[in-house]
This record gives structure tokens, sequence and C-alpha cells, in this order.
């Protein structure tokens, strides 16, 4: 197939220069564009023979019609117009002869139109696995990239980690130095929870101290 024929060169083309070049991202995109030219030229192409087999079916339609209106003529003429009703059978017949003719255009003129589909879908198809993998490429080029930087130049890493652990330890003591807010009402809250629970402790020493008597008054009578 001319299509396939067409995406092996593209492929065998952008394997050749990736071998020999260093930026691949570029040859990448360049690869690409060449699919999606192609794929352009197609849908083109598609929507010109979709409107050709618009065109024949609608002529088609108005032949069908005129090849019944001069059947009836015919018929109509055939009693007392001899001649002029075989006049209208003979242009029922061109039409009928056109007609054939034009159903066998529309006919090809369609099954050009599956074809065509069936490329753009399969262009369609390669263009996203391309972009697809470029995408996957660059980012993974990127990232190795950044490792090769950082694993190339440790000691400004271990600088960068330093300065980031001075500023923790520099926030950390500024956090023990300021002043705790609300200080003062803490320390006035707490006076009053001792003196609360020194009520409450004091009122429950009582109720002890008064079970006990009980229990002395009771014995004793």
């Amino acid at each position: 197939m001319k299509l396939k024929r067409v995406f092996a060169s593209i492929s065998g083309g952008f394997e050749s220069l990736v071998s020999s070049v260093e930026n691949h991202e570029a040859v990448a995109e360049c690869a690409i564009k060449d699919v999606r030219l192609q794929t352009a030229r197609i849908n083109a192409q598609l929507q010109q023979n979709r409107h050709r087999v618009d065109q024949l079916s609608e002529r088609e339609n108005k032949l069908s019609q005129q090849k019944a209106l001069w059947k009836q003529r015919a018929k109509r003429s055939a009693g007392d117009r001899r001649e002029q009703a075989l006049r209208c059978l003979t242009a029922m017949k061109n039409c009928e002869n056109e007609l054939q003719q034009v159903c066998e255009q529309r006919e090809r003129a369609q099954c050009l139109v599956n074809e065509l589909q069936d490329h753009l879908n399969e262009a369609e198809q390669k263009m996203l696995e391309l972009q697809t993998k470029k995408d996957s490429l660059s980012a993974r080029a990127a990232r190795n990239k950044v490792v090769k930087s950082v694993n190339s130049d440790g000691c400004a890493v271990e600088d960068t980690d330093a300065v980031f652990l001075r500023w923790e330890e520099k926030v950390i003591a500024d956090e023990y130095g300021a002043p705790r807010l609300g200080s003062a009402d803490e320390s006035l809250d707490t006076k009053f929870k001792s003196e609360e629970q020194r009520v409450s402790l004091e009122a429950e020493l009582e109720c002890l101290l008064q079970g006990d008597d009980s229990a002395e008054a009771e014995k004793n009578d």
C-alpha cells in the first residue's frame, strides 16, 4: 500500500537522522510534521471525493425523476400522438443510460471515499503514536539531563542542602526564643484551675468526714 510505503520512508529517514545528529527532538518533530502533512493531504482528498459522491447522488436522483417523467409523457402521448410518444421514450432511454453511468461513477467514488477514510484513520493513528513517543522521550531526556547535572555537580547540591539545613535550624531557634502568645492568660487560667481543684478536693474531703461521723454515731447508738 502506498501509504504504508510513505510511513516506512518517513520512519527510515527518521531513524537514520536520529543516529547521526544530536538534536533528536527536532528530528522527531520534523518526522511528525511530514506525517501531519500526509494526513492533511489524505483528508483533503477525502473531502473532495465525499463532495463528488454527494454531487453524483444528487444527479442520480434528478435522472431518476426525469426518467419517470418521460415515461409518463410517453404513456400519455401513445394514444393519438405516436411520434411524440416515441420521442418521449427515446428521452427516457437516454436518462436511463446516463443514470446507469452516474450510478457506476457514484459507486466507484464511494469506494474511494471508504479507502481514503481507512488511510486517514491509519495516518492519524501513526501521528498520535509518533507524538506520544516524542513526548515520552522528551520527558525522559529532560529527566536524564537533570540527573546527569546533579551527579556531575554534587558539591552544589550539598551546598544547597546545607543552606536549607541552616535555615531550618534558625527557624527552630527563633521559635524557641519567641514569647509564647497568651502566656499571661495561660498563667491566670492555671491559677484558677488550681483553686477550683482545691475547692473540689475540700468538698470531697468534707463529704468523707461527714460520712465517717455518721457511721460512728450509728455505732454508738
